[in-house]
């Protein structure tokens, strides 16, 4: 199976567990809405828990794409691993204690909701974050190569010479940027400098189809 098809069937289910969480998000909070107060912790729990293992499931198989992923650095590899591995052995912690009767009280889920929300979950979010600018590098840095390549090994014109240097110029630009971000600390920052940085690599890109037909309109 090829790197792209890989990553759309990832994406696509990926997409398909996180919707399938958010309709069982919904049906708890209805059940939780309909219950009386002696039933209100019970079906509580238990929501949660289903919860929980539904995110286990997202969470492995996050874990298995992260470790069958070409391009980044091995330290963005290890650094989401490890993120991913402790939210999921916070989790598992969290749904032990639930079916031994460890958590009684409504405050104590509701504390335990936020040490993830605020912990565990950002950390991995970012480093998720991270794994995507560090193969995005990767892949920028093997077009730079592919692209000198044509220039070293192929006779073209010096209108495509220029155009293709342009582009080289261009990439090399746009990777020193995207890799500036790694420095950044705040996830949603990050995610927005780094969008910004793909639609500026486009524009790159562009560049790099003009010489290109530019190349075969001269051959003609």
């Amino acid at each position: 199976m090829n790197r792209r098809k890989l990553d759309q069937e990832y994406a696509s289910e990926h997409q398909m567990r996180r919707e399938k969480r958010r309709k069982m998000r919904l049906e708890c909070r209805t059940d939780i809405r309909k219950a009386n107060i002696g039933s209100m912790m019970p079906i509580s729990q238990n929501c949660f828990r289903a919860i929980l293992s539904t995110e286990l499931e997202i969470l492995r198989k996050q874990k298995s794409y992260v470790f069958s992923v070409t391009g980044p650095s091995e330290r963005y590899i290890n650094s989401a691993i490890f993120h991913i591995q402790n939210l999921s052995d916070a989790i598992s912690t969290i749904i032990k204690g639930i079916d031994s009767g460890t958590h009684q009280s409504k405050e104590e889920l509701q504390g335990i909701k936020k040490t993830l929300a605020e912990v565990h979950l950002p950390n991995k979010n970012f480093a998720m974050t991270q794994i995507r600018i560090s193969r995005a590098l990767a892949w920028i840095n093997h077009l730079i190569i592919r692209l000198e390549d044509v220039q070293n090994t192929i006779t073209i014109t010096e209108p495509v010479e220029e155009k293709i240097g342009q582009a080289i110029a261009c990439l090399e630009t746009q990777e020193d940027a995207i890799k500036s971000l790694l420095s950044l600390e705040d996830n949603d920052t990050l995610i927005a400098a780094f969008r910004q940085g793909q639609s500026d690599v486009k524009f790159c890109i562009h560049s790099a189809r003009q010489a290109a037909i530019l190349n075969t309109e001269l051959e003609q």
